[in-house]
């Protein structure tokens, strides 16, 4: 006799023999089972195998971004009632960059297996190193002065080339701080900026100038300092306040020159008796300027192991000379007069741009204080018609430089600057021989 089952009795069993091959696959569990963590980070894996329908073919496979990872941890058989056959591996694995995969599996009759995949934080590119401006809380003991100059140093220590704004701040007794608005600077290299100042108060008030130097692009900083105190004012010594020394019935030496006055024949003018008479400068012979200034340091600062004077014309070295800092005993508030000069014979007669840069040394670092600057008048008479540095006493000269001004030049070895810049009218307010003015910068003079 022939059996038909019926429709639904057939999809039953289906379903039950779909449920036997199910039963017949091993359960692989991998925990932690995914997640994101930093990128270097140690997360220990524990994976779990098992069969309920017979026992393991053999050990688990393990794979850690495509590589075998099996040897990495241990695996250990157990027991689980569930289980006909249970087996744990225990592991750690190393968080890389990027998605992380983990893949295990298992024979049991059947293959089963699981995998697991851990994130990397997304990373951050590393803060930028931030500049580097000196000097930084350096003491400095400042006369009263309008437009004083410190030149910073900034260094990029970054390996791209960045640019960095500038900022500066003063307070107490320094004013009006101005630098330029921003600079460029290579990976690795150093730039100069100068800050110009005032200064004013009584003698030891303090105050500070701040140059900040920001990287345009991340925001990292960096901020030098001075730290100043009003130190005493040195006077302007003009050339009639020299030291004079005879030398004779008709020399002297007046501020370390010879001057000689010889006088000529008498003649007799409309009824009145006159003495031409020439006079000598060595300095005008051959000129070698003197420019000086007063160097002080306070009883608090640190002395350097040397002083260097530096003085430029038009922006070019002309003479650079050096002092021990022992010549400014610690412990008390010292000021010395300091002085650089150069051969100036083959300037001519004119009205010359200075710059004096007071720095100190210590060790192998050099630090520039103060810039001072002003006009240079310099006389030039090797080539007179009364012979190298002779001059015809009350025969005068005034000279228009091509910067603007009057430059007086008198007969008497004497000479004076007029900064007016209207030149059609000029009424000297001295009378009788005018020894010497000119308009050096603060704390500095200048002799000739």
């Amino acid at each position: 006799m022939r059996r038909v089952l019926s429709l639904p009795l057939a999809l039953t069993c289906l379903l039950c023999a779909a449920v036997a091959l199910e039963a017949q696959i091993p359960l692989v569990t991998i925990v932690p089972s995914g997640g994101t963590y930093d990128v270097g980070t140690q997360v220990a894996v524990t994976i779990e195998y098992c069969s309920s329908n017979g026992y393991f073919d053999g050990p688990p496979g393990v794979e850690y971004n495509g590589f075998d990872y099996a040897g990495m941890g241990s695996y250990v058989p157990g027991y689980r009632p569930e289980c006909v056959d249970f087996g744990t591996w225990t592991g750690t694995v190393t968080i890389a960059e990027g998605q992380n995969t983990l893949h295990s599996w298992i024979m049991a009759g059947a293959y089963g297996d699981m995998t697991a995949v851990y994130a990397s934080t997304p990373s951050t590119p590393p803060p930028a190193d931030p500049p580097v401006v000196t000097p930084d809380a350096e003491p400095m003991a400042v006369s009263p002065t309008v437009g004083a100059v410190q030149r910073f140093e900034i260094q990029n220590p970054g390996t791209d080339a960045r640019s960095f704004t500038l900022t500066t701040i003063c307070s107490g007794s320094v004013s009006e701080c101005t630098v330029q608005s921003s600079i460029y600077l290579l990976a690795n290299q150093t730039g100069y900026v100068v800050v110009t100042y005032d200064v004013a108060g009584a003698l030891n008030a303090a105050g500070s100038v701040q140059l900040t130097a920001t990287d345009a692009s991340s925001g990292v900083y960096d901020t030098g300092s001075l730290s100043v105190k009003v130190a005493p004012a040195g006077p302007v010594i003009e050339r009639g306040l020299c030291l004079t020394i005879v030398a004779g019935g008709n020399a002297a030496y007046e501020c370390g020159d010879l001057r000689i006055v010889h006088a000529l024949p008498s003649v007799r003018t409309l009824g009145q008796t006159r003495t031409p008479t020439l006079m000598y400068s060595s300095q005008h012979a051959h000129p070698f300027p003197l420019v000086h200034s007063d160097v002080t340091f306070a009883s608090w600062e640190t002395r350097p192991d040397s002083v260097i004077a530096t003085v430029r014309i038009n922006g070019q070295q002309m003479d650079r000379r050096g002092w021990a800092g022992g010549q400014w005993p610690a412990g008390q508030t010292v000021t010395r007069r300091v002085a650089a000069g150069f051969d100036a014979s083959a300037l001519s007669t004119d009205l010359y741009a200075y710059q004096l840069e007071i720095g100190k040394k210590t060790g192998g670092t050099y630090v520039a204080m103060r810039t001072e600057s002003g006009t240079l008048p310099i006389v030039n008479r090797a080539s007179s018609p009364f012979g190298a540095g002779w001059w015809l006493a009350g025969f005068e000269k005034l000279q228009f430089p091509a910067g603007g001004g009057i430059l007086w030049i008198g007969g008497a070895t004497s000479k004076r600057e007029r900064s007016d810049r209207n030149r059609s009218i000029w009424r000297p307010r001295w009378t009788g021989p005018i020894a010497f003015s000119t308009t050096p910068a603060p704390r500095s003079t200048a002799a000739y």
